[in-house]
């Protein structure tokens, strides 16, 4: 059994799952979802719901008793502090529960035994590109969509779609992601979509944002310009797969939709840099090699 610890928004959750449903696929096991950080979030944290259950996923939460026994938790005395000496001893990706060290790939958590704990984000398409195919067909959304949402989709495929997501909302309200995000300027918007605009013809972009009257108001000499308004994020996320280009914030939320694009002429750009200086995170592995990066 694999138990994959969800936390944060979509966008975390979907790299989480990716993660385990990889090493489920490598050992021919379960894949176990822990979400009982959704009952007790840590504090300063942005109050988020567990979402993966939207989209085409067989989930199988894990319950109590087997995060205590994967955990060892039964453990007492002696026997807990002779485990723990001897997890230590083990390579980092051979203990029982693997905590994510760093935001960078870690090729030897693909080397993970069988029956064990898996807590991190995991921002890095390396540790599931392979099975794609897969992600694909699950990452779509269980419940079909309304007019409106229909009405967007019929816009989207019969045009030369762009996505534009505007991230905003925590990074600016939450002091501590605001510590550790920067504040994506209009400019990076305006200076992508002249970007996709040399390379394609006859482009219509839609505006994607936590933050629609904001975008209005930024973007209202804007030629060719859809706002999105729609109230779920995973039909949005969707909507987003479906532009034939993107363009992304420092977000993992439209990283995804990006990503699920499955136009092989895709054009998607990205900011190049995410992170605030003092956070020493890095995007080197987060980002993929094909994707335009703009500096911001």
């Amino acid at each position: 059994m694999i138990i994959a610890q969800i936390s944060g928004g979509l966008g975390n959750q979907l790299f989480q799952y990716a993660l385990g449903k990889q090493l489920a696929l490598k050992h021919n096991t379960q894949l176990k979802l822990d979400i009982n950080i959704y009952q007790n979030p840590p504090p300063g944290a942005t109050k988020r719901q567990f979402e993966l259950n939207n989209f085409n996923i067989e989930v199988d939460i894990a319950s109590i008793e087997e995060i205590k026994k994967i955990k060892r938790f039964h453990l007492k005395g002696l026997l807990k502090s002779i485990y723990w000496r001897t997890q230590y001893l083990k390579p980092y990706h051979k203990r029982d529960i693997i905590k994510e060290k760093t935001n960078l790939f870690d090729s030897n958590v693909l080397k993970a035994s069988n029956n064990i704990y898996i807590e991190g984000y995991w921002q890095s398409e390396k540790y599931f590109k392979n099975i794609k195919d897969k992600l694909l067909k699950e990452f779509k959304p269980k419940n079909i969509i309304n007019t409106e949402e229909y009405k967007y989709l019929n816009q989207i495929i019969s045009s030369n779609s762009c996505s534009v997501h505007i991230r905003r909302g925590d990074y600016i309200s939450n002091p501590k992601h605001h510590s550790i995000y920067k504040i994506i300027p209009f400019e990076y918007y305006e200076k992508s979509i002249d970007c996709v605009n040399e390379k394609e013809k006859n482009v219509m972009f839609f505006i994607f944002s936590d933050d629609l009257d904001w975008a209005k108001k930024a973007f209202n000499k804007i030629n060719n310009i859809i706002f999105v308004d729609i109230n779920d994020a995973c039909k949005s996320m969707y909507l987003m797969s479906c532009c034939k280009h993107n363009i992304i914030s420092n977000s993992t939320f439209s990283w995804w939709g990006a990503w699920l694009n499955n136009n092989p002429d895709k054009i998607v750009v990205t900011p190049q840099e995410w992170f605030q200086i003092e956070s020493k995170l890095k995007t080197d592995d987060l980002l993929p090699k094909d994707w335009v990066k703009k500096l911001f």
